[in-house]
């Protein structure tokens, strides 16, 4: 008997890694396609057994629908936590709730030689190593079955990841567990692993060095973290500060032209999130809160369920700064919360071009040049002013 994964391609596959992690006898592998994209490949031992199709998220045709329950922006009370963080720092006051509790936190990160993976978290001093935002797709591995055994335990658990992601796990457990946390991160799609580390080598080819550290939303030249510069350290300890709107790797990302071909019709939107809680940037919060101390970075915090709720409202008063807020108000300046990114953004490319990284190379505007060298402060106010 034929299975549906034997020709499966990145249209119809969100990379989750669902059936690699469901296959009872192993012979799922997830191989990187000609993009730098991870495909499950089916290898020999396969009985044809059905659970890999069974298990997928993007063969299921019905889903729940999700309604926010509440909506708040907020942050870390701390500057220096914010500073480690992307945004508001909410995720590591979630994750710390969990982690007191004795719990397990999974969350994505990468190596020295910039892989891309899920790792579970079990001590404070190691939240770090999978906060602030990496624009990658991250290879789930063998988390799904790790977090399946914790649960059996009665261990709480908190999994951090793309919508799609977590909708895999979900598939893969089959049942809902009452210790089991599900933090989505919003998301306007995911460019190709592969990709990011052809784009270190060019780097690294480019500056004549050895690259140790990216940082995707520096906030060191831009407090608040925006999509405006970001930073790599190489092996002496320079640090180097960029434009993203400049920037190969960066700028395609932003203008959604090298994302996986399932995000640009992406399931995982307006009432088919997936999280307990949602995490994004508040976006517009000088105008929508204005009395809103968002100098380093605020979240938006969208509560999908009463697990959410009490796992947010639990973190300590004197740890957050939080403040009510709309749906609409958030939405109005993040998207990407109910919609996906336009296909007709997307580029088509394949890793064994000899030039692709330079073919990325956006053209220079006078727009970008005035956007870049603005002062932050003439920015804000007049965003406040608009």
């Amino acid at each position: 008997m034929k299975h549906s994964l034997e020709n499966i391609s990145e249209e119809s596959c969100n990379g989750c890694g669902a059936c690699y992690q469901k296959c009872p006898k192993q012979c799922i592998r997830m191989v990187e396609n000609d993009r730098g994209f991870l495909i499950p490949q089916i290898g020999d031992g396969c009985v044809s057994c059905g659970l890999c199709v069974a298990v997928c998220p993007e063969k299921k045709n019905s889903y729940s629908q999700n309604e926010v329950i509440e909506v708040w922006a907020a942050a870390d009370i701390k500057k220096e936590n914010l500073k480690e963080s992307t945004s508001g720092g909410v995720f590591a006051l979630l994750a710390g709730q969990i982690l007191s509790q004795n719990g397990v936190v999974f969350g994505c990160t990468w190596n020295e030689d910039f892989h891309i993976k899920h790792i579970k978290v079990t001590q404070k001093d190691d939240l770090l190593s999978i906060q602030k935002s990496k624009y990658i797709q991250s290879n789930t591995a063998d988390t799904f079955k790790e977090v399946q055994d914790l649960l059996k335990n009665n261990v709480p658990v908190l999994y951090s990841g793309t919508g799609c992601q977590i909708a895999g796990l979900k598939s893969y457990l089959g049942k809902d567990f009452d210790s089991l946390y599900t933090v989505e991160v919003a998301c306007h799609g995911v460019p190709a692993p592969g990709l990011f580390i052809r784009y270190i080598d060019w780097l690294e080819k480019k500056y004549n060095t050895k690259i140790v550290n990216y940082t995707f939303r520096n906030k060191v030249k831009h407090k608040k973290g925006e999509h405006y510069t970001f930073a790599f350290e190489d092996m002496t300890g320079r640090k180097f500060y960029k434009y993203s709107n400049e920037d190969p790797f960066y700028a395609a990302f932003l203008k959604g032209k090298t994302l996986r071909d399932t995000c640009y019709h992406c399931k995982y939107k307006g009432a088919g999130h997936t999280g307990d809680i949602l995490l994004c940037d508040f976006w517009g919060i000088e105008k929508a809160h204005p009395d809103f101390d968002a100098k380093y970075g605020a979240s938006a915090v969208l509560i999908y369920s009463d697990k959410g709720k009490h796992l947010f409202k639990d973190i300590p008063d004197t740890a957050i700064r939080k403040k009510k807020s709309q749906y609409e108000t958030v939405v109005a300046c993040n998207s990407s919360i109910i919609k996906s990114t336009d296909a007709n953004c997307k580029m088509k490319y394949s890793l064994n071009e000899g030039n692709l990284v330079e073919r990325m190379i956006p053209q220079k505007s006078i727009k970008n040049v005035v956007k870049n060298h603005i002062p932050e402060w003439l920015k804000y106010r007049i965003i406040k002013k608009m």
